[in-house]
């Protein structure tokens, strides 16, 4: 986690601006910003990546406005991946579907939902296919009694789901 400050030099001194200003990241993958009271310029990295912070004040005299960016490199491991329910199995009938998840935890101890950034797989697409479209990843549909193993894979590590078709 970083804390970023937004400071107003004048002639008189400085005044912090971080609680009035509107903080916004060009990349809410990588990080994101908050513009919470009391937490505002609270920054929390998501994954790897870069992400551009922006503060902008606006003056409450003449609407003129200030702009600074600072720019968020981080990098991060996947430690592990696991389903929202740690259910592994699944056990469906004919044309039944199932919407499954995958949530990756970063070597920073951070949780986010990675379904639609996986690669879904069925190993027999003939007994249960699941989706690789965006907004569908993840949803299994049951075509054929029998048992496939579907895997969603995400950076070096691979999540496991048992499902059988009755």
């Amino acid at each position: 986690d970083l804390y970023l400050t937004f400071t107003a030099t004048y002639a008189g001194g400085t005044a912090d601006l971080t609680e009035d200003v509107l903080w916004e990241t060009s990349a809410s993958a990588a990080a994101q910003v908050s513009n919470g009271p009391n937490t505002s310029g609270h920054i929390r990295c998501q994954n790897t990546g870069t992400a551009t912070i922006t503060a902008t004040w606006i003056s409450s005299i003449d609407n003129s406005s200030n702009t600074d960016t600072a720019t968020i490199t981080h990098v991060t491991t996947i430690s592990s991946l696991a389903h929202s329910s740690e259910l592994t199995g699944v056990v469906l009938g004919v044309n039944d579907t199932e919407l499954l998840d995958v949530y990756a935890t970063t070597s920073t101890a951070v949780t986010y939902d990675a379904t639609n950034n996986a690669r879904w797989t069925s190993s027999n697409p003939e007994i249960a296919s699941v989706s690789n479209n965006i907004g569908t990843k993840g949803l299994v549909v049951a075509l054929s009694t029998g048992i496939t193993t579907i895997t969603a894979a995400y950076g070096d590590l691979t999540l496991y789901f048992s499902v059988s078709v009755q």
